[in-house]
């Protein structure tokens, strides 16, 4: 599978792509001529042209068009037009691509990631995931561009992010065209993107301010033609958008050289052409560090309702740190977008967030497709082992290990029950019949029952059970998590055990309920062994063979000292329908009763009749396996969801 990652900006656009589900090389798809083109579209001798070759051709081009995609929420059918017409010639740019023309229209070779502000709602994002298919896109998935910038974040060696990413706690901040949009990433358990507003701030909305101020200038000197300029780009878009591209540049061309035109109080000016009503205007465009700092920083402007470009931002940056900080401060402040690049933003963002680490792309053009790249890959591979381990709950994998099993958890019971059983019951009950209290052997083996039912439902013999059964569904669940890691593997997703809890990270951003807490589970089958265990001892023929097994040892013992007196003929006849005489009881000691090789031959008695009952096997193989099965399903259900969120 090729993925493709695609940034469709308000003001320009890029397209990543990599193969594989690995973390494989993301490289730049080139449009017209560019890694980072103009979000332009225009017609051309009857085709469509995109990017740079608007800008090119902008004299003899027609419907033009740019800033289009700040349009979309208006949910106008001509944005609609004018975004399916552009992303048909980005398309027609791709399939003319040797790399990678052949993955464009097979969905089964090719996926589109395509970005979106944080703040639209999911009708936003379907409808616009509808709009890229009805331009030729044929597997399309949409994810915010808050997400994919923290991806990127993450992928990028120059950030040096070696710590694990669901431990941080991060404020994305893109600045587009048109809007200034906050992401906060909290806990990395859960991999969520929690949008906290949607701003109409952006590099665009200065574009407009240039033009505008320019043409202030232009009116001191030449009132009417200003208010030509003025009339005409109101009623062409084509015209105004010419305009737009120019100040794009000259704005561009200034941030990224801020430093030097600060040094040299430089100043750039640029004069476009416009051809309309039989005329040609000629239009002066004027930037440089005064103009920036007096105009566009920190001048009121009716475009931001009489607000200056810095107080509208300092607002919403103390809007957003009231919100996170009732929370937690982050440890990371992502800024990303081509604007970000404004020294002025970047100074404000400090200063707001002085205790965490601030960082700066070196390419923010480039960031959200390549993040975009990285969440595809990495939602696809999550989905494709999402779908591997829900096979490997649904065969008995699970089950057969735990049946393998259960001979070990029956013998390690076995013997901590004897002892407790021999200390506990068939100590004071033998003392008791050696003493007379207890007429018969039947009289004793009853009393032992009597006792051995107590004993079986107090918290001690509870508590042996569960010793023995802790490191049992111990290793279990070790042997099932080796499994999900081998599977977690094959597929490029990363599962690390931290503190007995699995925790899934596919990709980095995503807050979601992906742990799978082991430890709980490791309770859960601790219980349902206690549960399965108590109920085949504590029934009628568990109790029996308890019961059953001591008395018969005493008779064995008593009838030996008979044989020794009386014959063995006599002895039989005499142990079938007489007491024993408290002679004879009083020759048997306790330590005998007690011995090494009668609590081995009890306890071999024991573990054989437990193996025997089919049911208690049964019970432990359903009942373990559905608890662990739920478990695995619930968190790869939690993960699921919160990918389609």
């Amino acid at each position: 599978m090729m993925y493709f990652g695609f940034d469709l900006g308000d003001g320009e656009s890029c397209i990543h792509w990599t193969k594989g589900g690995g973390a494989g090389i993301v490289n730049v798809v080139p449009v017209s001529g560019r890694g980072s083109f103009l979000s332009a579209v225009a017609r051309l001798e009857g085709n469509t042209i995109v990017g740079h070759t608007v800008k090119e051709n902008q004299e003899k081009a027609e419907d033009v068009h740019v800033c289009f995609k700040r349009d979309f929420l208006r949910n106008d059918p001509e944005t609609d037009r004018v975004i399916r017409v552009f992303v048909q010639g980005v398309l027609n740019e791709l399939r003319k691509n040797a790399e990678v023309g052949a993955y464009v229209d097979d969905p089964e070779k090719g996926c589109f990631i395509v970005g979106c502000p944080a703040g639209w709602q999911a009708e936003d994002r379907e409808r616009y995931r509808l709009l890229m298919m009805d331009a030729g896109m044929k597997n399309v998935k949409i994810v915010s561009e808050s997400r994919a910038a923290f991806e990127n974040a993450l992928h990028s060696a120059e950030n040096g992010l070696d710590a694990d990413p669901g431990n941080l706690t991060v404020l994305i901040i893109d600045i587009g065209s048109s809007t200034l949009d906050f992401a906060y990433v909290q806990d990395g358990n859960e991999y969520g993107v929690a949008t906290m507003g949607n701003v109409q701030l952006g590099g665009g909305m200065m574009d407009e301010m240039i033009v505008m101020h320019s043409l202030d200038m232009q009116e001191k000197e030449n009132p009417e033609q200003a208010r030509e300029i003025r009339a005409l780009i109101e009623k062409n878009n084509a015209k105004k958008s010419r305009l737009m591209l120019a100040v794009r540049e000259m704005k561009e061309d200034y941030f990224k050289h801020e430093d030097l035109f600060l040094e040299e109080n430089r100043t750039l000016e640029k004069t476009v052409k416009l051809f309309g009503d039989g005329k040609i205007h000629k239009v002066k465009l004027t930037l440089s560090p005064e103009i920036v700092e007096n105009f566009l920083i920190s001048k009121p402007h009716p475009l931001l309702n009489g607000q200056s470009f810095e107080s509208r931002l300092r607002d919403s940056l103390v809007s957003v740190y009231e919100q996170i900080r009732q929370r937690r401060e982050p440890d990371l402040v992502i800024l990303t977008g081509g604007p970000s690049r404004m020294r002025f933003f970047q100074d404000l963002c400090r200063i707001q967030f002085a205790s965490s680490r601030v960082i700066v792309s070196h390419s923010p053009e480039y960031d959200i497709s390549r993040g975009l790249v990285f969440t595809g890959s990495a939602d696809e591979n999550m989905t494709q082992c999402l779908r591997e381990i829900e096979a490997y709950v649904q065969s008995r994998a699970i089950e057969e290990k735990i049946e393998y099993a259960v001979p070990e958890l029956v013998s390690n019971i076995s013997r901590p029950l004897t002892e407790s059983i021999l200390q506990s019951c068939v100590k004071p009950a033998f003392c008791a019949w050696r003493n007379g209290k207890l007429d018969t052997l039947n009289d004793f083996q009853e009393d032992t029952r009597r006792r051995i039912e107590v004993f079986m439902h107090s918290s001690d013999m509870q508590n042996a059970i569960k010793t023995q059964a802790e490191p049992w569904s111990e290793k279990i669940v070790s042997a099932v998590e080796m499994e999900l890691c081998e599977i977690s593997r094959r597929h490029h997703v990363d599962f690390k055990m931290d503190c007995g809890r699995l925790r899934i990270h596919g990709s980095g951003s995503k807050e979601t309920p992906v742990t799978l807490d082991f430890i709980h589970v490791i309770h859960a089958v601790v219980s349902i062994v206690l549960m399965v265990v108590m109920a085949t001892l504590c029934g009628g023929s568990g109790m029996a063979l308890l019961a059953i097994g001591p008395a018969g040892m005493i008779a064995g013992v008593v009838l030996s000292l008979l044989i020794a007196v009386l014959g063995k003929e006599a002895a039989t006849n005499y142990m079938m329908d007489r007491k024993i005489p408290p002679l004879l009881r009083g020759m048997i000691r306790v330590r005998s009763i007690l011995s090494e090789k009668n609590a081995r031959k009890i306890e071999r008695g024991i573990c054989r009749d437990m193996l025997e009952d089919t049911q208690l096997t049964d019970d432990l193989v359903s009942q373990v396996g559905d608890c662990i099965d739920a478990a695995i399903l619930a968190t790869a259900c939690g993960v699921e969801q919160s990918m389609v969120s």
